[in-house]
């Protein structure tokens, strides 16, 4: 094999055919093209996962412990008066401490809360960025596919007009 094509050669290649103009434009898209199409499919379902999915299954379970813990803290509470008011008792040195506790919780679950949201923004602005850089090289890619459709239609033109002066001339004379 004497001509060396390089690696492309061997790449598989998809033909797209659609009309422009009311051509028929065959187009190739390489595995590189279809590999990035099916990677912007994976992550636009990671972002719907993470928008959507993720917070249910993480933040929904956490939000229902805090509640129950609220709950029971509550109720802790509720008795721990009753029986305050019934009697003195070693109940009441254990109340601060049970509240420090509960303030702990809360506020753990509000900063869990926050570092998961900056976590996904982060997540989400990357595989925005990375969207966009493939469309701007498709774009680019595009430009110049469209730029030497555009040469070959000044050369076609040019090639046509000049027929016309040689029939033109040979018509004159």
């Amino acid at each position: 094999m004497g001509d060396d094509q390089g690696p492309e050669f061997a790449a598989l290649r998809f033909h797209v055919a659609r009309e422009i103009n009311g051509r028929r434009v065959v187009r190739e898209m390489t595995a590189d093209d279809v590999f990035v199409m099916i990677l912007s499919g994976i992550f636009c379902a990671i972002v719907f996962f993470t928008i959507f999915i993720l917070p249910c299954i993480i933040f929904f379970p956490v939000f229902m412990l805090f509640v129950i813990v609220n709950f029971w803290i509550s109720l802790f509470f509720l008795v721990k008066n009753t029986i305050q008011r019934l009697s003195s008792s070693t109940i009441s040195m254990l109340y601060p401490q049970l509240k420090s506790m509960a303030g702990f919780g809360f506020s753990s679950f509000i900063f869990c809360s926050v570092l998961f949201m900056d976590v996904s923004s982060d997540l989400i602005f990357l595989i925005l960025d990375q969207i966009e850089a493939y469309f701007v090289r498709r774009n680019a890619r595009r430009m110049e596919e469209l730029t030497e459709e555009n040469g070959d239609l000044r050369r076609r033109q040019e090639q046509t007009e000049s027929k016309y002066r040689r029939l033109l001339i040979l018509v004159s004379k």
